[in-house]
């Protein structure tokens, strides 16, 4: 790769793909519970990609494996839908992983979308979080932040991640946490609350879990950039410690290469 430094994993197939990061995820929490004594926070997207990894994270060696209740789960954006809704992030969570394994249910924060406006969402969002991190400590925060073990995250066909879109002003965010977006007309659910860039990169590892064909041309253009661009949200996440892009290629063609 040419400028931008990721550790970048191909793979042949979803399924593959999956595997290996389901792997990759619950040793990264182990290392965070061993190193924060008995903590991990997680933030967590949703969409299709991220599936296969919720289930087979969900599964026996997996259960045993992980420390559940030693996680904090927070997401890393959310639709301004009802928490039953397909469309919404916690579903597809809860569907694919939660009702899998055994965890408190206070230690999953849910964005707000009950009965108040998308952006009251985002305020009682921030506030939540706020809430949380004074709790956990000093050594959670970086430089004003939340600072998250690990942070998933996917990308759309667009270049976006979490909702940070391509031309939206919650790009240039610097103070706030979270924030109401409003996506374009190609979106099924428009309204979205996001963590905010400052947070997204005080992570201590970001992950990105990327599959589908449609995407292989701005992937592959992020992955070949030599400085981040807005045109491409994506680009400018990186981890505190450590960036790592899984690839489902399955489909792809790949002599653009």
């Amino acid at each position: 790769m040419a400028g931008l430094k990721y550790d970048v994993r191909r793979f042949s197939s979803l399924s593959a793909m999956s595997s290996e990061a389901a792997q990759y995820v619950s040793g990264a929490v182990g290392s965070a519970i061993e190193k924060n004594k008995g903590i991990c926070t997680l933030a967590l997207p949703g969409g299709r990609s991220v599936r296969q990894l919720y289930e087979r994270l969900g599964k026996a060696d997996y259960r045993s494996r992980i420390q559940w209740d030693s996680l904090r789960i927070f997401f890393g954006d959310e639709r301004y839908v009802s928490h039953d809704s397909e469309e919404s992030n916690f579903r597809t969570l809860k569907t694919n992983l939660l009702s899998r394994v055994k965890i408190r249910d206070d230690f999953i924060f849910r964005v707000p979308v009950d009965k108040i406006t998308p952006e009251e969402s985002a305020v009682m969002y921030e506030r939540i979080l706020r809430e949380e991190f004074l709790k956990l400590g000093s050594e959670h925060m970086r430089s004003g932040f939340p600072s998250f073990d690990i942070m998933i995250l996917g990308v759309g066909e667009d270049g976006h991640t979490a909702s940070l879109f391509p031309g939206s002003a919650a790009l240039d965010e610097r103070e706030k946490w979270a924030v109401y977006v409003r996506g374009g007309p190609g979106l099924e659910t428009r309204d979205r609350i996001t963590l905010t860039m400052p947070v997204l990169n005080s992570s201590a590892k970001v992950v990105f879990i990327v599959s589908g064909r449609e995407k292989e041309i701005t992937v592959t253009k992020i992955l070949s950039l030599e400085k981040p661009l807005k045109s491409f949200p994506a680009s400018n996440i990186r981890g505190l410690e450590e960036t790592v892009w899984f690839i489902d290629e399955s489909g792809w063609n790949l002599t653009r290469r």
